[in-house]
């Protein structure tokens, strides 16, 4: 037992020697939460700390909301302190199992594609999905004209610019998880085209 402690020890102080683990934060949005671990070396700073690392993290984990899983965010490492990592938006996903059950339903399918720019013009690509559902005119099922639904996409743009063009990072995320942009767009659309779902696919940050 002695002597395979005293092989062990140097292998450990050598590791403690170089190595720390620091705490991964979220954005100040979700309340600087704790996300996961960083293995960093001591010698590592902000100068030449790899800020091209992203990670990603659902959020369920950030609001303990398990209905949230598919809503997965992408975060880039910001500032590298003594015991931790502060982290950045870089990006929004629904997960591909969400995706894959909205495509696979009977509804017509209707992609858009939204650019905007926030309060430090940083340049932001929306990609949103929305489904139609069937309508019966003249014993004939259809999923809405074309002109109607061009209308549609125009309403999604014209709301969507005024609630997110020129805002803050942290509001344009937490307009985009939520329910209120989509809510809103199916309400005022009812008359034009049924929409069954709108969904707010993708965030990416233009370089």
């Amino acid at each position: 037992r002695n002597i395979l402690k005293q092989k062990k020890i140097p292998y450990i102080e050598s590791f403690n020697s170089k190595k720390i683990w620091k705490l991964i934060l979220s954005p100040k949005l979700f309340g600087y939460k704790l996300i996961g671990y960083y293995l960093s070396t001591k010698k590592e700073n902000n100068e030449n700390f790899e800020l091209k690392k992203r990670f990603e993290v659902s959020l369920s984990e950030l609001t303990n909301f398990y209905d949230s899983y598919n809503k997965i965010f992408i975060l880039k490492p910001h500032q590298l302190k003594i015991n931790y990592v502060t982290t950045n938006f870089e990006g929004y996903r629904l997960s591909y199992d969400m995706i894959f059950s909205i495509v696979k339903k009977p509804t017509r399918l209707v992609e858009q594609l939204i650019t905007i720019t926030t309060n430090d013009k940083r340049v932001l690509k929306i990609f949103i999905i929305f489904t139609i559902t069937k309508n019966f005119i003249h014993g004939k099922k259809t999923y809405g004209k074309t002109a109607r639904i061009k209308k549609i996409k125009n309403i999604s743009k014209n709301i969507i610019n005024r609630a997110l063009d020129g805002k803050n990072i942290d509001l344009i995320y937490k307009m985009c998880y939520s329910d209120i942009i989509g809510d809103k767009i199916k309400q005022i659309s009812k008359n034009l085209v049924r929409i069954k779902q709108y969904y707010i696919t993708r965030i990416k940050h233009s370089k």
